[in-house]
């Protein structure tokens, strides 16, 4: 996720798609934002996102709520997944999206 850019037009819906937003003043102010934002479109198509970082290294989103932060410049709570190779035993852990 840390790898998108702002090309919208090419985000795929699988994620929702994006588009950008035009907020009112008191709107922005409300926020602290500017007056241009990016939103998702539409739920996503699937609940969750998996990034294969390495063969024994994930990363699993729930999709909704990773690209909604993603795109207030938060980052996510993501559950990691290791395969410990000796053992073959799978570490399960909470961690804020890096």
């Amino acid at each position: 996720m840390s790898s998108i850019d702002h090309n919208w037009p090419k985000y795929p819906l699988e994620i929702g798609g994006v588009e950008t937003v035009t907020l009112g003043d008191q709107e922005a102010r409300t926020r602290n934002s500017k007056k241009s934002i990016f939103e998702r479109k539409a739920p996503p198509t699937f609940p969750f996102l998996i990034e294969m970082r390495e063969r024994h290294y994930w990363v699993t989103h729930w999709t909704e709520r990773s690209v909604d932060l993603f795109l207030c410049g938060k980052k996510p709570l993501v559950e990691v997944r290791r395969r410990d190779e000796q053992s073959k035993f799978v570490i399960e852990r909470w961690k804020i999206e890096d």
